[in-house]
């Protein structure tokens, strides 16, 4: 077996450099998510391929990454993070090379289908390290988990600026084969640095119906929205995605009910900061993803941009997130997450509203005051998410819990895509001021759960 599946003896890293490892990871993982929307246009028209195949290469990453996630948290809490983050590399070093080799729409899809594969292997296991390097330190774990939360909230916003930059240099494979060095000196790193742990009691279920299910229900509600929204939003195929959408999830709930070891344990949602955390993070992720999609195309589609300039329009925005994620947890601690997670969603709210009253004529000073709000709430939120269930569960369930987090954020930015996208269809000016409502609504709907679940008390 290859050396990182552990061998005891190796060294103990100091939990700052795990931190690092772990943040490098997710950086990673979420700028494949988001780098490939700058690109979209380009790659449309080289391979021939309609809004509704460019909604599906996004979105094959993202199916895959949430569906695969919940079994890659069991994975890694029963045979411990360091074994499954060096897998979790190893197959996204593959994916992101078939990506960058693609030589048509479908074995780019495919390519993505292998790496959201990958990301799901990485996502959970790399929690689980930064958790098992602070054990019972709240606090400053807490932090860990704010920089930990930076970098994928980082690569989410930077994504569109790696792209548009590779797009005007080598073009747009670059952006899979920058995965390669990064994944393969990480992986060097972890399997000579990381301390191997021993293989827990924790039982490995084999709920492979549960899987199938969680599959099933969301490729059937994905599929709906966007080829409907493709067919000029054809009711038969929307609702037919509806309905595949709702029989198996019903299924899927009842499986998970009765099983021994569920994918999903429904036990987790007992808890409110819990179910707290579950419900902001499907909102935050739906709008986030959504919007980043939904903006590629707007600047490239109504206001002319050219790829590389729509990837420096997101620089700002990089720069916000990664503060507002960092500001967000030093608050937490000081007033409490509930509080700072209701202040943040509010602020995402009013730059939504701002973003409704922009029109094709509308300067980019004008996008980017009202960007910067709804990047401030997003960035101060996410990590709360984490920190709000970490707090909440036992050790034994961390990669499985942080996986159903993770999974339902990827679910909720694989249906944003797929709803933005569909908004878009007819007209992206339109469409575009469509999604910014539809997302205010729904942070403020977040916001009044957290406020219910929470009583407005730190969590």
């Amino acid at each position: 077996m290859p050396s990182f599946l552990g061998s005891p003896g190796l060294t103990t890293l100091p939990p700052w450099k795990v931190t690092a490892l772990a943040s490098i990871a997710t950086f990673v993982v979420q700028l494949d998510g988001s780098a490939l929307n700058v690109a979209l246009p380009t790659i449309g028209r080289l391979f021939g391929a309609s809004l509704s195949g460019l909604q599906w290469a996004v979105d094959a990453y993202t199916l895959a990454y949430s569906c695969l996630l919940l079994s890659a948290g069991a994975a890694s809490d029963r045979f411990g993070p360091r074994c499954v983050f060096g897998w979790g590399l190893g197959v996204f070093v593959i994916a992101s090379s078939l990506c960058a080799l693609a030589p048509n729409m479908e074995a780019l899809i495919l390519g993505r289908v292998l790496q959201g594969a990958g990301g799901s292997i990485l996502t959970p296991s790399s929690l689980a390290l930064i958790s098992q390097a602070y054990g019972d330190d709240r606090t400053t774990r807490a932090k860990a988990i704010g920089w930990w939360t930076a970098g994928g909230g980082v690569a989410i916003t930077a994504g569109p600026i790696v792209g548009g930059l590779f797009i005007g240099s080598v073009g747009w494979r670059g952006i899979f084969l920058v995965n390669l060095p990064i994944c393969l000196a990480g992986l060097a790193f972890a399997s000579r640095r990381l301390a191997a742990q021993p293989t827990r009691s924790v039982p490995l279920g084999h709920d492979r119906a549960g899987q199938a299910l969680a599959a099933v229900a969301m490729l059937g509600l994905v599929a709906g929205l966007i080829e409907g929204g493709s067919r000029g939003w054809n009711p038969g195929v929307m609702f037919g995605g509806i309905a595949v959408f709702m029989s198996a999830g019903a299924m899927f709930l009842r499986q998970e009910g009765r099983v021994l070891y569920p994918v999903l344990p429904l036990s987790l949602f007992r808890d409110r900061a819990t179910c707290t955390a579950m419900v902001v993070g499907v909102v935050l992720s739906f709008c986030s993803f959504g919007t980043v999609f939904a903006l590629s195309i707007y600047y490239q589609s109504v206001q002319g941009y050219s790829p590389v300039e729509t990837g420096l329009a997101f620089i700002p925005f990089a720069l916000t997130i990664t503060a507002a994620n960092l500001v967000g947890s030093t608050f937490a601690v000081r007033i409490g997450a509930a509080r700072t997670m209701i202040a943040a969603l509010m602020v995402c709210v009013s730059g939504y509203a701002l973003l409704l009253r922009m029109e094709p004529s509308s300067t980019y000073a004008e996008m980017l005051a009202a960007q910067i709000m709804v990047r401030l709430g997003i960035g101060a939120s996410v990590p709360l998410t984490t920190s709000m269930l970490l707090s909440s569960i036992s050790a034994t369930q961390v990669g499985t819990a942080s996986a159903a987090l993770n999974a339902l954020r990827q679910a909720g930015a694989a249906i944003g895509v797929a709803v933005f996208g569909a908004l878009m269809v007819t007209s992206p000016s339109w469409g575009f001021q469509m999604a910014a409502l539809l997302s205010a609504v729904l942070l403020a709907a977040a916001a009044i759960v957290v406020v219910v679940l929470s009583g407005s008390k730190s969590a």
